[in-house]
């Protein structure tokens, strides 16, 4: 074998090796991008499910501050109490900003915000369902909307009581009840009243789970 032939061979098995070589490091590089991603969704995942519950046990603790209110026996008249009641189920970091919105329901930039606030508040519902999936993600999710629909409908009633206000002023001889038969105000408490049922019925399917325990038990599995 000549000297060019053997230095051709060497060659070879040199490429070969640094091609192998190249190979292995990039299989690695791979492999460790495909780790940190993981890890980092992992990361993502653990913040995101950190966060909802976080938002849901404030919405549970103010429900159940304000549930002797709402589960209580409603009179036959015009539901007064719906302010001190709204004020109630916002009175957290989370909801209070959306507070002014009962001075000026219908001016911005309150209403803006106010609806902002509660469109947030029904994403977060959806995102509950998935983050915390199975059966006690939907009835998480089931009380979420349900609480945003209960806050829709104490503004949607202090937008019709300002009105009824406005309208008894115009006329000398109509009082604020005889504004609210004109304006079907029973109506609009009835359809308000079931909102109250709703978030009671939404709850009261979230008993039957070990809240604290699941949840937290879902969210260690990421950690």
């Amino acid at each position: 074998m000549e000297y060019g032939d053997i230095i051709n061979i060497v060659t070879s098995v040199v490429v070969c090796i640094s091609t192998v070589i190249s190979v292995i490091i990039a299989v690695i590089a791979i492999m460790q991008t495909k780790k940190q991603i993981e890890l980092s969704n992992k990361q993502n995942l653990f913040k995101d499910r950190i966060r909802l519950y976080l938002l849901f046990k404030g919405l549970e603790n103010l429900y159940k501050e304000n549930k002797k209110e709402i589960e209580s026996q409603k009179e036959d008249n015009i539901y007064f109490n719906y302010e001190f009641l709204f004020y109630g189920m916002i009175n957290n970091s989370y909801l209070e900003s959306i507070g002014n919105v009962m001075k000026n329901p219908l001016q911005n930039p309150e209403q803006k915000n106010f609806l902002q606030a509660l469109e947030k508040l029904q994403n977060n519902a959806e995102e509950m369902k998935f983050l915390f999936n199975g059966e006690i993600g939907s009835d998480i999710k089931r009380f979420i909307m349900a609480y945003a629909e209960l806050l829709m409908s104490l503004y949607k009633y202090k937008i019709l009581l300002y009105k009824m206000e406005e309208y008894a002023k115009s006329f000398p001889y109509v009082d604020i009840n005889k504004a609210g038969e004109d304006m079907k105000e029973k109506e609009h408490r009835k359809s308000m009243f079931k909102c109250f049922d709703k978030i009671n019925d939404a709850y009261k399917k979230l008993e039957s789970y070990d809240i604290e325990s699941e949840l937290t038990k879902k969210i260690e599995l990421n950690i």
